[in-house]
């Protein structure tokens, strides 16, 4: 045996010695990989269909699982068919793999009025409208089944909160290329996202997907969306014409310049993200006291409420996005932005117009109208400086207050559907999702400078 592994390791250093042997290495190498992956994605094909199979199993149970999972949380009562003189709405996937998400999105107990004649059914068949979440989505020939069987003129809701870069494969600029081992695993998990999520959906070359035409409504974060669920809403407490605010309203917490102790501070928790943030928080640190929490930070990350009381201490709070699609505003400009104690600085959005269509006026600092990072690190310490201009910028809490989307009949997304169901006609017009989500149109490119408009480049 001795010999044997002598004469396997002399075999071994005589063909790595030689550029020959290494060549025929390198293209065994190359074969075992591209072996590997073909074996991956036939594996993955295989996989929705072990998933299909499953699917069909767990609908059998669909009914009791609903009702499992929204009885504690929901008066309202769900059923396997639909009721006579009803308005059905059907749950056709789960929210990461839970029924128990849909209450925190539909809230259906929560208006009795909308309850009254409105109800949440397991029978795919006879429900008037399915709701579908994009990242749950069944395999593409089960939709296609699912499109054939089902009735002709039943509505088919699209819903996500998520932008078009989240949606597709495409997730990293040229600018990760920096970090070429994290660039190499992104790019290795967004291939086989592919196979893997219901990415088939959206693509970006023009010819479109069949399943991306099957829906006829889309429930998402876009002010253009059939159904518009935003992150949270502001409104006027009272209106301009002297009329108090209809629903339930909260007021923001009041600011106090006493607390004010640091200049500003971001909580970040995606280290790489798919545009330039991490450049322009690098660049901004350099000319400001700039306090990071979360993974990408030396401070931990708080909790939603702990993070407001956080906010007591800071000037500002930094609210860049990940990806600058349009009207992409999250919870960092809304919950930890003007629902703290902090002036939001925001980079969000496809653009300004669109920050100040949802925010009370005066409310925020736009990042982009300044010429660069060091212009606009100068201008946050020069209002920090000056209480009157500061102070300017809270003044719309006296007459602004956060709406409760759940409990206003107007936004509750249960009333709002049951309300457009029932003025809708049997058949409504197909939304390309591909046109809808079109990455070119909707969002900024990957590697877009937010101070290139007054033609300054980052420093790198």
């Amino acid at each position: 045996m001795r010999i044997g592994l002598f004469c396997y390791f002399r075999r071994w250093n005589s063909l790595i010695s030689s550029a020959r042997g290494r060549r025929q290495l390198r293209w065994l190498l190359a074969a075992c990989c591209l072996t590997v992956l073909l074996g991956w994605q036939i594996l993955m094909q295989n996989d929705m269909e072990l998933r299909d199979l499953a699917a069909l199993v767990r609908d059998r149970n669909a009914a009791a699982e609903i009702q499992f999972a929204l009885s504690e949380n929901s008066p309202l009562a769900t059923s396997v068919g639909c009721p006579a003189n009803a308005t059905c709405i059907g749950l056709a996937t789960r929210i990461f793999r839970s029924y128990s998400y849909w209450n925190e999105v539909l809230q259906p107990g929560l208006v009795p009025a909308c309850a009254s004649n409105c109800r949440l059914i397991a029978d795919h068949s006879q429900a008037h409208a399915l709701l579908f979440h994009a990242y749950d989505l069944p395999s593409r020939r089960r939709l296609r089944r699912m499109r054939q069987t089902l009735p002709r003129n039943q509505l088919w809701i699209y819903y996500s909160i998520e932008s078009p870069m989240q949606m597709t494969t495409q997730r990293c600029g040229q600018h990760c290329l920096k970090a070429t081992w994290l660039s190499f695993v992104d790019d290795t998990l967004a291939y086989f996202k592919q196979f893997t999520f219901p990415s088939y959906l959206l693509r970006e070359y023009p010819d479109t997907t069949e399943e991306a035409t099957y829906f006829n409504w889309t429930m998402t974060y876009r002010r253009d969306s059939t159904i518009y669920t935003p992150y949270a809403r502001f409104e006027p407490v009272v209106s301009a014409t002297g009329e108090k605010h209809s629903g339930p309203i909260a007021l923001p917490p009041k600011v106090s310049l006493a607390e004010k102790r640091f200049l500003s501070f971001i909580a970040v928790s995606n280290c790489y993200p798919s545009n330039r943030r991490q450049e322009i928080l690098t660049e901004l640190a350099k000319h400001m006291e700039l306090h990071f929490y979360g993974r990408c930070g030396d401070r931990v990350l708080p909790d939603s409420q702990s993070m407001v009381d956080l906010s007591r201490q800071y000037y500002f709070h930094l609210s860049f996005e990940n990806v600058f699609c349009r009207d992409y505003i999250t919870e960092k400009f809304y919950s930890n932005g003007l629902w703290g104690h902090a002036v939001p600085v925001a980079f969000a959005g496809y653009s300004k117009e669109e920050l100040e269509a949802v925010a009370p006026p005066h409310s925020f600092i736009y990042a982009g109208d300044f010429k660069s990072p060091a212009e606009l690190a100068e201008h946050l310490k020069s209002l920090a400086a000056n209480s009157e201009k500061y102070n300017a910028y809270h003044r719309w809490r006296r007459t602004f207050g956060f709406v409760d989307n759940y409990r206003n009949p107007s936004y509750n997304v249960f009333c709002q559907i049951c309300r457009k169901l029932q003025q809708a006609p049997n058949t409504a017009a197909e939304v390309d999702l591909n046109k809808f989500y079109n990455i070119s149109q909707q969002c900024r490119p990957l590697d877009y400078n937010p101070f290139s408009a007054h033609k300054v480049e980052l420093i790198s």
